[in-house]
């Protein structure tokens, strides 16, 4: 996950939703699924909420070793 980080910390990761006006809940538009993996991430405790994490991690971090076409 450490490896992942920088593409998030620079903006490269995208997850479709909707920010709500008062920025206290998810907009009822954005996907379970999506909310579900925001959730899991903010709990991420290196052993009990890490399939998502591992997830994203290795996907990110494959895509860059596959460079862009």
């Amino acid at each position: 996950a450490e490896a992942a980080q920088p593409a998030l910390d620079g903006g490269n990761c995208f997850l479709p939703g909707y920010a709500n006006e008062t920025a206290t809940d998810y907009d009822a538009r954005t996907p379970t699924d999506v909310q579900e993996f925001i959730e899991e991430t903010a709990a991420f405790d290196m052993g009990t909420h890490d399939d998502y994490v591992d997830h994203w991690s290795q996907m990110v971090n494959w895509t860059r070793k596959r460079g862009t076409r």
